[in-house]
């Protein structure tokens, strides 16, 4: 356990490296790289002890103008893939010494990130809005992929290793490819994927039996960078070529020309654009639109001033994003004439990853936030609530592998002109790390401040806290357990969801963790609430279920609700279910979104519609947050939020007109500050920065 004191704390980005949508599910998952700082001095090399390859991740300042040739370091949009792609280095001879050595008085001190990449997935059901379901952390070095096989989540690895997770439990399997490092996959069909590696072969995995096929060498002086499949076709995207494989032999080879003499083109990404078209696009920001079949090139359209990474269709159009931000949408006007027809600005920096969901563009990369693009570009909304818990005297905010801790501030008073101010403003305490900085997976702080949990993928650990004197803080380690994909303290009982639906209850004093209840087939829980009485549960599934759980008797009821994405209970008899309507636009009036149960879970005692809650349309409820006296608030999209009182007849809140609602750029979160006053939070990411890359390319690391 590690407590760092801070003074400025954030809420820190994660960028986006690889994205994956499962249409029939409404899965998206995103890989990031962990974040986990860890400073070094500058050292020399040592493979036998070694921690991890550093990862590169350059800026796009820096990207443009470099001149590069075979055999010498590209400082490229995909990081660790433009270095090794190269043959400039190989993958253990830039490395982190796991102990500390002698070095020179006046080193200079390295900060990297830690190279175990983690997957985020989330509900996208609703197209606005993303639900956070689960973390999965591969525990296998970098993520250089992602992409859906039939229902399983895979991944590659820098190490030449594939991860197979499901999105519905905590199973994971690793199957070894190669030895050297896979960059990209794809689905061939719902059992088959395809990858390419860094000694230029082609491998197809079989998921059923976890077998080979015998790798396809593509050449021993080419790098492949890209790949993606229709049917029985594949296409491959190398350096200065595209490669067309049918039945694991080389159909087609198409040459793409170069800017400069010494300067090779990469082909970052390629798409299908039909049954007889592949499109591919490369470092000069060029899109080529080819005949597979007989290998010709039917058109080149220069859409971006710099390098295109990824390529996307949807609606019978192609879409292209990269280093020039911009989301192109190109569409075929007659048999060889591509033209852009439309353009969106949104992501400000590289976009390293799009994909497609309901007609609809995911984009996401540098930015850390993921955009989603149908007429315009807008940020997808999140559940900023679930990153602040209140507990008595505490807030505690939540980090990719930390939680930060604050006092709470001490009551409001009221000046002659009726403002309301707070005596005390809320001061930050620490920073509390998961063991050996793993991920954090989910956490949470007991009502009366005492008692703080913190799960990662290896364990879940639980702190008893104690206040010392004026800003002092001590912790003492109260129990080590399983790991958990969702954790609630009620008293001194912790309550935790592992694997397909299982529910044990451990006490603080350090006993065994107990079997609850398990339903297997229903699904990971992805949230979890306990009712004041601590006799009720209530739990929503990666399946979208909603179950109300009797912690006495062991039984579970299944409410009948639809889409749901936030659940509560209040301190009274209520247990309140806040759903969502499918689609992108926004709900009707006769759509039901807000259901309110007996905390016991039996029939739905009432239901209301967003005009119900807010008085007109075109509001989108995104959370709920109970306060005291059986009250709830029901926070929208735009910051907006209504106070629904115990009688459940009246509904309060400060709603502005259309023209002066504030921007949902800044997102808000709101908590009970007291028994009188609501606490609203502005939240923002922390700024990503392109410090360490001006230094690394001035020669100053």
């Amino acid at each position: 356990m590690e407590v760092e004191k801070r003074r400025d704390v954030r809420i820190e980005g994660k960028t986006v490296h690889s994205m994956a949508i499962h249409e029939g599910m409404g899965k998206l998952v995103v890989s990031r790289k962990n974040g986990a700082k860890i400073k070094d001095k500058v050292v020399g090399v040592d493979k036998s002890r070694h921690v991890g390859c550093a990862t590169h991740s350059t800026s796009s300042e820096h990207r443009r103008g470099v001149e590069c040739a075979p055999l010498v370091p590209i400082y490229g949009p995909r990081g660790w893939m433009a270095w090794l792609a190269t043959g400039a280095i190989e993958p253990s001879t830039v490395c982190v010494r796991s102990q500390p050595r002698t070095t020179a008085p006046h080193a200079p001190e390295i900060t990297h990130y830690s190279s175990d990449d983690v997957i985020e997935q989330y509900n996208v059901l609703c197209g606005w809005l993303c639900v956070h379901e689960k973390v999965i952390c591969p525990d296998n070095g970098g993520i250089e992929s992602v992409c859906f096989v039939g229902d399983r989540i895979l991944c590659t690895h820098l190490n030449g290793s594939v991860t197979i997770a499901d999105p519905h439990s905590d199973s994971i399997r690793r199957v070894q490819i190669c030895p050297s490092p896979l960059w990209s996959s794809c689905a061939i069909d719902a059992t088959h994927a395809a990858f390419v590696s860094h000694s230029a072969s082609l491998f197809i995995l079989e998921l059923n039996d976890y077998t080979v096929s015998t790798p396809l060498s593509l050449g021993i002086d080419q790098r492949l960078f890209s790949v993606c499949s229709q049917k029985d076709v594949i296409s491959i995207g190398a350096m200065d070529s595209v490669f067309i494989v049918k039945n694991n032999a080389v159909a087609r080879k198409m040459v793409v020309p170069r800017k400069e003499k010494r300067l090779p083109t990469i082909v970052w990404t390629t798409c299908f654009f039909n049954e007889t078209i592949v499109a591919s696009g490369d470092s000069r920001g060029v899109i080529s639109f080819w005949n597979f079949n007989n290998g010709a090139l039917l058109a080149s359209l220069e859409s971006h001033q710099s390098d295109i990474l990824c390529l996307v269709m949807c609606e019978d159009r192609l879409h292209a994003a990269g280093v020039d931000p911009r989301i192109m949408s190109i569409k075929r006007i007659a048999a060889n004439d591509f033209r852009i027809v439309q353009k969106r600005n949104g992501p400000v920096r590289d976009v390293r990853a799009m994909a497609r969901f309901d007609d609809k563009i995911y984009a996401a990369g540098e930015d850390h936030s993921i955009f989603v693009a149908k007429d315009g570009c807008q940020v997808l909304m999140n559940q900023w609530n679930k990153l602040l818990t209140f507990g008595g005297p505490l807030v505690m905010s939540r980090g990719h592998c930390f939680v930060d801790l604050w006092t709470n501030g001490t009551s409001e008073q009221s000046n002659c002109k009726g403002a309301v101010v707070v005596k005390r403003q809320p001061v930050y305490l620490a920073r509390v790390y998961c063991p050996e900085k793993k991920t954090l997976v989910t956490c949470d702080l007991s009502s009366d401040g005492k008692i703080l949990a913190l799960s990662s993928n290896e364990s879940t650990t639980v702190y008893q806290l104690n206040m010392k004197g004026e800003g002092k803080l001590s912790l003492r380690n109260k129990l080590r357990t399983k790991p958990a994909s969702a954790v609630k303290i009620h008293g001194e009982c912790v309550l935790m969801a592992t694997g397909d639906f299982e529910i044990w209850v451990a006490s603080v004093k350090g006993e065994e963790p107990q079997l609850v209840l398990e339903q297997p087939g229903c699904g990971g829980v992805s949230q979890l609430v306990v009712s004041e009485c601590g006799k009720f549960a209530a739990v929503i599934t990666t399946r979208l279920q909603v179950f109300v759980i009797d912690l006495k008797s062991k039984e579970s009821r299944l409410l009948r609700v639809s889409l749901p994405i936030d659940v509560a209970f209040t301190d009274g008899e209520s247990l309140f279910v806040l759903c969502a309507t499918a689609g992108f636009g926004e709900p009707s009036a006769a759509a039901k979104v807000l259901h309110e149960f007996p905390k016991n879970g039996g029939p739905s005692r009432r239901s209301a519609s967003t005009v119900d809650l807010f008085g007109a349309p075109g509001y989108r409820a995104v959370s709920i947050t109970p306060g005291p006296g059986d009250q709830l608030v029901v926070v929208a999209s735009d910051g907006q939020w209504v106070l629904i009182d115990k009688t459940r007849s009246s509904v309060q809140g400060p709603i502005a007109p259309p023209s002066r609602r504030p921007s949902a750029a800044v997102p808000s979160t709101l908590h009970f500050r007291s028994r009188k006053r609501v606490c609203a939070c502005r939240l923002q990411a922390s700024e990503p920065t392109t410090a360490p890359f001006k230094l690394k390319k001035f020669g100053q690391q």
